[in-house]
């Protein structure tokens, strides 16, 4: 019992210490004295306890308000929360490694490799492009320190993640923060004319749609494996809150990225595919009888056009498309056209501006050299993510590993049509669990043979959580 309050705790502290510092960005954006008193108090905490750290970060991944400090050729440059979390998490990073010298300094994974020949290799791209092929430096400096972040992500998180007791927590913030972004959205819906994420500065239904494919698969990962009565009851119900607000994001690209994240789960958990396939025919039935009007609409203008349309229509057979769809494949058919002056190493990033589709930006922005490191990258995730999901054996484990690997699978769907992979409200959580899954077998092995974890710094308070929540211990 004592266990329990102390878990029931930790989650409140961090969602107080989040709310408290969200709050004071959103009522003081300009305070000068603002950001350095919220940097000193994040850095207390990364030296003192690294999982409500580690938790703020999860929180503040689609909580956090965005302060524009600056403006770069086209857009503001704008900090969020996360963004002092992380260098913090950096700087206990470093420390611990200074202190212990026989460690490695980056913690070993399967991902390793691939991470950083794809960041080396846009990296240098772009810095070809800012000398040769028009980049604005400052603004393709700015874009490549965020999507290094999305990496620093993925090896903090490897490096600070040792115990089971630990995945559960965040898995189960993960969940919570998922689940207040679903409610949120929930009480838009008839305000707004196409659902977005909190502190949004422009409304982005696709980034919604994206992170919610994201997280609904971890949800059905979950309820597939886990045992718990009580822990699927949630897990259903948080899948089930998902649909409305997901419907009414109006995103195709979401709509489009459901059905081989769905299909994931039928091809690689066998033993629930009678399951998948009930609930996958009453879904159809049920949003065939009760589809809202705007999602039926969504859907019939993407094979509608009208004699006002500024875009010449693209047909595919006998089909017209309508504005947006031909618009997108018109600039797909321009940026191909772009590519073959630079075919391969490309204009770097931003040299082109930025597609609608994942492929067709890195293509156009990396060239052939940037695209193939990218889908080496992708593949590798997808290869290591089946190896982990048939290495580990504890259910709670299976279930995050197919969840993410399902994710995976819709989200490089959802890129076809939008930048997915440079989204910051998709990327964060996308990379969280890419490095959560990368050691779960090694957090495996050590909890069955019982061996203690690396030494944290000191002050640090993740021992005091094992075996932690009755949800956690049910699963």
């Amino acid at each position: 019992m004592k266990n329990e309050y102390s878990i029931i705790l930790l989650i409140a502290l961090v969602i107080i210490t989040c709310i408290l510092v969200g709050s004071g960005v959103a009522t003081f954006p300009n305070s000068p004295i603002l950001l350095p008193i919220v940097f000193l108090f994040i850095c207390l905490l990364a030296f003192t306890h690294v999982d409500i750290i580690l938790g703020c970060l999860i929180l503040s991944m689609l909580l956090s308000p965005e302060l524009v400090v600056g403006q770069v050729p086209g857009r503001d440059i704008v900090v969020r929360l996360e963004d002092f979390i992380i260098i913090l998490l950096m700087v206990a990073w470093f420390a611990t490694k200074a202190l212990r010298k026989d460690e490695s300094f980056v913690v070993k994974t399967p991902l390793n490799f691939n991470i950083l020949l794809y960041a080396l290799v846009f990296v240098l791209l772009t810095g070809r492009g800012m000398i040769a092929a028009g980049v604005d430096p400052l603004k393709g400096f700015f874009y490549v320190l965020k999507y290094l972040e999305y990496f620093m992500i993925y090896f903090l998180t490897a490096t600070f993640i040792r115990r089971k007791s630990q995945v559960k927590l965040h898995v189960i913030l993960l969940l919570a923060t998922f689940a207040i972004v679903n409610i949120y959205a929930i009480s838009r819906i008839g305000h707004d004319a196409r659902l977005s994420a909190p502190f949004e500065g422009n409304a982005q239904p696709n980034t919604l749609g994206g992170y919610q494919v994201l997280l609904m698969a971890l949800a059905l990962g979950l309820f597939l494996h886990i045992r718990s009565g009580l822990a699927r009851i949630i897990l259903a119900g948080l899948v089930l809150l998902t649909i409305p607000p997901f419907l009414f994001t109006l995103s195709r690209s979401g709509y489009s990225a459901v059905f081989p994240m769905y299909l994931t789960f039928f091809i690689f958990v066998p033993s629930k595919r009678v399951l998948l396939l009930i609930v996958g025919i009453i879904t159809l039935i049920a949003g065939l009888l009760f589809m809202p009007e705007e999602v039926g609409s969504r859907l019939k203008y993407t094979f509608e056009t009208t004699q006002t349309q500024e875009v010449k229509p693209v047909k595919v057979g006998d089909i017209r498309l309508d504005s947006s769809a031909s618009a997108r494949i018109r600039s797909w058919q321009e940026v191909l056209k772009a590519w073959r002056m630079q075919p391969f190493f490309g204009y770097g990033v931003t040299g082109k501006g930025f597609l609608d589709g994942q492929y067709m930006t890195t293509l156009v922005d990396l060239g052939a050299i940037g695209f193939l490191a990218f889908i080496f990258l992708l593949g590798s995730i997808s290869r290591q993510t089946i190896n982990v999901y048939r290495a580990v054996k504890e259910p709670l484990l299976k279930g995050i590993t197919i969840g993410f690997f399902a994710g995976h699978v819709g989200i490089m769907a959802h890129a076809i049509t939008a930048n997915t992979f440079i989204i910051i409200r998709i990327m964060e959580p996308y990379w969280f669990l890419a490095a959560l899954v990368m050691v779960l077998p090694q957090i495996e092995v050590r909890d069955q043979k019982k061996e203690p974890a690396l030494e944290r710094p000191a002050g640090h308070k993740a021992e005091s959580l094992p075996e932690l929540v009755s949800l956690g211990e049910r699963m």
